[in-house]
């Protein structure tokens, strides 16, 4: 996996994102969130091809710090609507960077306002 270099950008490991499909909601782990200056990219383990909306599409996103994955570990909720779709991205709380462990909310919403995201 490509590194995040601009130490203004974000990567998150390990993420859950829940979203409703036609088939009913879903939840799909183990992915890479990456917030940079070319939008939000989900990366895939196993080499699927990395998926990014650029920021245009993405809303500046709600943050719950309360939430917990399917598997009832504590994490936080970044809620967004990317392409006019509700996407819910959960980071486990262990998989937070220490220097972010306060902050993470304040990050997300700075990154998403910089490179133009839509009101929520």
């Amino acid at each position: 996996m490509t590194p995040v270099t601009d130490a203004e950008d974000l990567r998150l490991d390990g993420v859950v994102v829940s979203g409703t499909t036609p088939d009913g909601p879903a939840a799909v782990g183990g992915l890479s969130l990456v917030m940079d200056a070319r939008g939000m990219t989900v990366i895939v383990p196993g080499g699927g091809e990395p998926r990014t909306a650029p920021w245009s599409s993405v809303s500046v996103p709600q943050v719950r710090s309360t939430a917990s994955l399917p598997d009832g570990t504590p994490a936080t909720a970044l809620a967004f609507d990317a392409g006019g779709r509700p996407l819910e991205f959960l980071v486990p709380t262990h998989a937070v960077p220490t220097e972010l462990a306060g902050s993470l909310a304040a990050k997300v919403t700075a990154l998403a306002t910089r490179y133009g995201a839509s009101a929520p």
